[in-house]
């Protein structure tokens, strides 16, 4: 790929933010909070909704990882590319 002095992979990353809901089988732990600044978490019976932001996509996948990794299993993931100015 040949790139012009004026174009950047980072100019075009700081226009967008990517909003995530998922909805895990167990309850989850406070980990998720210390990972994401704009986060919210909702447990009921034996279920937690997780929703958020996050400026960059592969914080999101660091997420689904980590909640792999604990053996959680995702009943429900949805990923959203928003842009910033919206």
């Amino acid at each position: 790929m040949i790139m012009r002095h004026d174009e950047s992979f980072t100019d075009d990353q700081n226009q967008f933010w990517w909003s995530f809901s998922l909805l895990i089988d167990s309850q989850s732990d406070m980990w998720i909070t210390h990972c994401f600044d704009d986060v919210t978490i909702q447990s009921r019976e034996n279920q937690t909704q997780v929703f958020g932001s996050a400026e960059d996509i592969s914080a999101v996948y660091g997420l689904i990882t980590g909640l792999r990794d604990m053996g959680t299993t995702i009943l429900y993931l949805e990923i959203k590319r928003e842009s910033k100015g919206d």
